[in-house]
């Protein structure tokens, strides 16, 4: 009878043991689904010194802060500024009503896509960020033109190098809006024909020599047009050589009309 006592007394006592694990591991859980004390945030505007308000965006558990705060000063992270835009090509993107496109390659289709994008969104103001080695003449006067009938103002700037037809372009910014690094190096030239597998004569070279005088002379007049040097000193300045300048000597020469702030 008594080894009986001991087993149902041992028996009760694992029974509490069991019973009081159980009630602490549901009242952990019970407790972590309680409501959690209102999570205060600053106001973005504002710092660490202003009044707080609840979370915006009305989460209430605090380990989720930082998917929209950041620390240490707890303000709310900025958003994507292109959410929501669908550009035409990578080479372009909007920043307060301001179009900007990074220029390598002489591509005017892509320049297109650019002005039409900013034309159908009713921006006025466009950025043509240069950093090119030059491309096709036409594609160079093509874009140009496009520059030229932009209905708004059109900035180029030149923070390392802009050869060739990308100096023609940068060029044709508007005229008080073409600035550049002190730094960066334009350089423009007699242009050049590149031919494969071809056979001349005195008569064909004669003729393309004709058409490559008509081509420099046109684009060095108006080059002279839109800056201090006169035409014959571009003349003198590319005859069988290359023209470089840095930007202290494109300001100079007016080609640029400042320096990047």
């Amino acid at each position: 009878m008594k080894r009986h006592s001991k087993k149902i007394l041992a028996l009760g006592v694992v029974c509490l043991i069991l019973f009081f694990l159980v009630s602490t591991v549901f009242a952990e859980d019970g407790d972590s689904r309680q409501p959690i004390k209102e999570t205060t945030t600053v106001v973005y505007e504002g710092n660490a010194d202003k009044d707080k308000i609840p979370c915006p965006k009305g989460r209430t558990d605090q380990n989720h802060c930082g998917w929209c705060h950041s620390e240490p000063n707890h303000l709310l992270k900025e958003g994507d500024p292109d959410e929501g835009r669908s550009y035409p090509n990578l080479n372009m993107y909007v920043r307060d009503n301001v179009g900007y496109y990074n220029l390598g390659v002489i591509d005017s289709e892509q320049i297109w896509e650019f002005f039409d994008y900013l034309k159908s969104h009713g921006i006025k103001e466009a950025v043509i960020e240069i950093m090119s080695p030059g491309g096709s003449l036409f594609d160079a006067w093509t874009i140009v033109s496009y520059m030229d009938k932009f209905d708004g103002t059109v900035e180029t700037r030149v923070r390392s190098i802009a050869a060739s037809a990308g100096c023609l372009i940068f060029v044709a910014g508007d005229m008080g809006m073409r600035f550049v690094d002190s730094t960066a190096l334009l350089m423009w030239h007699e242009l050049y024909s590149f031919k494969m597998f071809s056979i001349d004569t005195p008569t064909s070279t004669e003729d393309e020599a004709k058409i490559l005088r008509k081509l420099q002379d046109n684009t060095n007049k108006w080059l002279a047009e839109r800056t201090k040097l006169t035409k014959d000193e571009i003349d003198e300045r590319v005859r069988r050589k290359e023209f470089w300048i840095d930007g202290v000597e494109a300001v100079e020469y007016g080609f640029a009309d400042g320096y990047i702030q």
